[in-house]
């Protein structure tokens, strides 16, 4: 128990004084966030489901904030393809992991065996290829989500709704780009998004 208290004293101490205050009003967006989201599930349990989909909407709108991924090692904005459907072998904090191979998807239950790949619907070679032309800032096609936290989370959002559903790995701020270049391309990544949904119709 001493330990753990010095360690979090410590990274108290650290956070305070080495984190940059940009990144610090980030981590309270993320905070708020997480509360919502947790209120919005233990009102769930405690008042009920209905209406269960506006409870989903409220739900996953939170979860959905996560989804945006910073990566340490990149220093373009990289728009995921794909999923993998195997190669969740690495424990968690609590030294637990999935069996390897052995995930449920709901799209592919007949054919489960032969799944491997989930790809969004989403034209992001197009999404790129604007972007560089439009802005300043390098926009790539990735096929390299990660098979953690990162790939899990887009198998699953792919799983529900591969049509409206796309993974963005950001680099840190300032390597090279600043939070409002950042910010900015988000922004349009998303109208991108829209739009092609908005030709296809599959807007609601």
């Amino acid at each position: 128990m001493k330990n753990l208290t010095e360690v979090l004293h410590k990274f108290y101490d650290e956070y305070t004084h080495k984190t940059p205050k940009k990144l610090k009003i980030v981590d309270a967006y993320l905070l708020y966030i997480l509360l919502t989201g947790i209120t919005q599930f233990v009102y769930c349990c405690l008042v009920g489901t209905f209406p269960f989909n506006s409870f989903l909407a409220g739900f996953i709108s939170t979860v959905s904030c996560f989804v945006l991924g910073v990566h340490g090692k990149i220093n373009t904005i990289n728009l995921e393809h794909c999923s993998y459907a195997s190669g969740y072998c690495k424990p968690d904090f609590a030294n637990r992991c999935l069996p390897c191979d052995k995930i449920t998807l709901k799209s592919k239950t007949e054919n489960q065996e032969t799944c491997t790949i989930l790809q969004t619907n989403l034209d992001v070679e197009r999404i790129a290829r604007e972007l560089n032309l439009e802005t300043n800032v390098k926009c790539c096609c990735s096929t390299e989500v990660g098979n953690y936290l990162c790939g899990y989370i887009y198998l699953k959002s792919l799983d529900i709704d591969p049509d409206r559903t796309l993974f963005v790995h950001v680099p840190p701020v300032g390597k090279p780009y600043s939070s409002e270049e950042t910010m900015a391309a988000v922004y349009n990544i998303v109208g991108k998004c829209l739009e092609q949904l908005s030709a296809e119709k599959k807007l609601p």
